[in-house]
């Protein structure tokens, strides 16, 4: 990775990538922001594992004698 590259990801806090992971994960960024969030999960331990988090499948409990009125 470029010298101007890692400046650039140092720019970018942790708590940004993690206001975007979840337009990230639904690809309905831009490709300069894709670009951006991809370089810096490359170097961040921390934001990687909450990406993995946050795209896993969760399967919520459903209750089948919910009456709807």
């Amino acid at each position: 990775m470029s010298i101007w590259r890692r400046w650039k990801m140092k720019k970018i806090s942790c708590n940004i990538i993690r206001d975007i992971l979840p337009l990230y994960l639904d690809d309905v960024v831009s490709d300069d922001t894709k670009e951006l969030v991809e370089e810096h999960l490359e170097t961040c331990d921390a934001c990687r594992m909450e990406a993995d988090i946050l795209g896993r499948n969760i399967t919520l409990p459903t209750n089948r004698f919910i009456k709807l009125s």
